[in-house]
């Protein structure tokens, strides 16, 4: 019931997509007529997903509902949902509230496991309760799923009890060269 009414007041309150296409997170796009690459936001405490990427979620399932395109459109919007619940993590990780943040990413988790940021701010969770072995745990998920966000990564003074661990710099020689 509460996802039928925010889909509503979602397509109620959405403005007409202007043309759309299908983008890759990676890819760079046009917005008001200048190319953007999508990238992650950061803040004091993990990386947020930027607005552009959480904009472009928003317009693709938007345009998948238009067309018809339900199942597609579902899993758009679940993509959607789901980064916004990344910034909602990271506002409660800003704010101290670990096991706050931990339930956001996990619910994040619930509907787009594919998103690498969920295990990276995971990983900022868990270091932060002094956990490191989980941490390194959703760092090397992070990677898994496709994390592209390495120079974000280079400034975030949170996993900096990481950076001396044999197993991390291992994982970085791996998926940094894949970027």
């Amino acid at each position: 019931m509460a996802i039928a009414g925010g889909v509503s007041w979602y397509l109620l309150g959405s403005k007409p997509a202007q043309s759309i296409a299908i983008i890759p997170p990676s890819a760079e796009i046009m917005v008001e007529e200048k190319v953007v690459t999508p990238t992650a936001e950061t803040a004091s405490s993990g990386l947020a997903p930027s607005e552009t990427e959480t904009s472009l979620a928003r317009r693709d399932a938007d345009e998948k509902l238009r067309q018809g395109e339900f199942s597609e459109a579902e899993r758009k919007a679940a993509r959607s949902a789901a980064l916004e619940m990344i910034k909602a993590a990271v506002a409660k990780m800003g704010q101290g509230d670990l096991n706050g943040a931990e339930k956001e990413l996990q619910q994040a988790k619930e509907r787009d496991a594919t998103e690498p940021l969920i295990y990276y701010n995971l990983a900022i969770v868990h270091l932060r309760q002094n956990q490191p072995e989980e941490a390194l745990r959703h760092m090397e998920a992070s990677f898994m799923a496709g994390f592209k966000h390495f120079e974000a990564m280079d400034q975030d003074t949170d996993i900096d009890p990481l950076r001396k661990s044999p197993k991390f710099q291992e994982l970085l020689n791996i998926y940094r060269k894949n970027v």
